[in-house]
């Protein structure tokens, strides 16, 4: 059960902020707030100035759901790390072995398409985003979320049994199943940067491959409590973020600064 971070968590961000540690964040949710459409999703300034501050002490990574294309456009600053598709886009090398994945989410999208010309059992609100790795159904828009999701769900057993699902905020995604994830990417960097310590900020079950790994050495924190989440802490709104970042600065301001070589 995660805690309450601003009541409970003093003393882990105390034991764990030291000079070169990784921040890790994910970015719909987290640093940008969800919005109707995601396209339009963006990274407030309060936050971006934070996180350049940020960035003079400890790395910096963003662990997203979105394509490296599509996350690339909405920063106006270069993370230390970045990492995109739900952990499987950014690793060194990743291109070749990547091949396959698109392969199997063409062949995912080409059939989901046809399944979703039924009007009878699927709004035409729902929006598929093909990410190349992975795909993403949205159904933030339809008119009846609950048959929506029964409906997708009976769609992807029958249609799509070999996909990983993982829930998000009024979306599926759909990953190759024996593709990295989240967890895998931070753990990744941690073992290549030999990093001493890492934070982590994630708002839905995307996250949940981090949050669930409970490694000493992490600070899982959670926007929005959820049941059954393994996060070890949580704040209750999208806006808490700022708070955890100057909790943060605090902590670091006294740190000599670091020289980010890392790449991205």
């Amino acid at each position: 059960m995660a805690l309450p971070f601003f009541d409970h968590g003093a003393a882990r961000v105390a034991a764990l902020v030291r000079p070169g540690m990784l921040c890790a964040f994910d970015f719909d949710g987290t640093l940008a707030p969800i919005v109707a459409d995601p396209a339009m999703a963006a990274m407030p300034d309060n936050v971006l100035r934070r996180l350049l501050m940020l960035q003079r002490h400890a790395q910096v990574a963003i662990i997203t759901g979105r394509a490296l294309a599509d996350i690339t456009l909405r920063l106006d600053f270069r993370p230390d790390h970045l990492i995109g598709n739900h952990g499987i886009e950014g690793w060194a090398d990743w291109e070749r072995w990547s091949g396959g994945y698109q392969r199997l989410c063409a062949h995912w999208h080409a059939r989901l398409i046809v399944a979703l010309r039924d009007t009878r059992h699927f709004d035409p609100a729902i929006v598929i985003e093909d990410k190349t790795l992975s795909l993403s159904v949205h159904y933030r828009r339809v008119r009846e979320r609950r048959n929506t999701e029964i409906a997708l769900r009976a769609l992807f057993a029958g249609l799509l049994p070999e996909a990983h699902v993982v829930t998000g905020k009024c979306v599926f995604n759909l990953l190759p199943p024996d593709a990295p994830d989240k967890g895998d990417a931070l753990a990744g960097l941690c073992a290549r940067y030999a990093l001493p310590s890492a934070i982590y900020v994630g708002d839905d079950d995307t996250d949940e491959a981090i949050f669930r790994r409970h490694r000493a050495d992490w600070l899982t924190l959670r926007i929005q409590d959820a049941a059954g989440s393994g996060a070890e802490f949580f704040v209750p709104h999208q806006r808490d973020l700022l708070r955890v970042l100057d909790t943060l600065l605090t902590h670091l301001a006294g740190q000599e600064p670091i020289r980010h070589g890392a790449e991205s």
